[in-house]
């Protein structure tokens, strides 16, 4: 196997390890929090989230905190990534 080859290889298999590591974190969100996942990969603004799970701005703030907690995510922008590799759109 020449270095392309390999270096392909050692792509595909951080892929797959990085989906798999996506999927196992999304698995573990509540159906609510999926669905609130679903609304930042889809841009939603915070009110606009905050409307759609029936709260206020600080109460949709913190669910988002919980959140990217839960899924190891620092930013939304680190949710959002996590969340397509686990194939939510």
């Amino acid at each position: 196997m020449d270095l392309p080859e390999r270096l392909a290889a050692l792509q595909r298999a951080n892929d797959n390890h990085l989906q798999c590591d996506a999927i196992r974190r999304v698995a573990s969100l509540t159906t609510r929090e999926r669905e609130l996942l679903k609304g930042i990969l889809a841009g939603h603004s915070e009110a606009a989230l905050a409307a759609q799970l029936g709260c206020s701005a600080i109460e949709a703030e913190h669910f988002i905190s919980v959140l990217r907690a839960k899924l190891g995510a620092k930013t939304n922008a680190d949710a959002v990534r996590i969340g397509i590799y686990a194939g939510l759109e």
